[in-house]
């Protein structure tokens, strides 16, 4: 058993003793339920639940068209949506990729998935325009951790 795979059955035993929020919840018994679950599957939903045990603590202030200062405190689900996205096929990515940059707001790096968390299909790392295919969430994460090292 390598370190990582003694490490992930620590952190899900921690995810399960932690985690509060309803969905993740759901979705973490959902894998304890599955008899077949394979290695990425079961690591597509830890680094997905991650986001339920750290929850966000930042707000946002903004404005609206009244000048009226809203202050908006960033949900689990905002949390886990900024770094995986779940879409059902390659043409919704790339809808969802395009609706982002129509908002002219800037695109932060993050993983692409098609499937779900407990069946994911295809995984993409998008990172400054660019999509970058691999065949697990533990190579998304690599990638992702060296493109941001390196651009920095």
């Amino acid at each position: 058993m390598t370190t990582f795979e003694e490490k992930s059955k620590q952190i899900m035993n921690l995810i399960d003793e932690k985690i509060k929020d309803s969905s993740s919840r759901k979705l973490l018994e959902s894998i304890k339920d599955t008899p077949d679950i394979s290695q990425n599957e079961t690591n597509t939903v830890m680094f997905y639940l991650l986001h339920a045990i750290f929850v966000p603590t930042s707000k946002k202030v903004t404005r609206d068209h009244n000048g009226k200062i809203n202050q908006v405190k960033h949900s689990i689900k905002d949390s886990q949506n900024s770094f995986m996205i779940f879409k059902n096929s390659v043409c919704e990515i790339e809808e969802y990729i395009t609706l982002r940059r129509n908002e002219n707001n800037p695109i932060q790096p993050f993983i692409l998935i098609v499937g779900s968390p407990t069946h994911p299909k295809e995984t993409i790392v998008f990172f400054d325009s660019i999509k970058y295919k691999v065949f697990s969430i533990i190579n998304a994460i690599d990638v992702l951790m060296f493109q941001i090292d390196s651009f920095v």
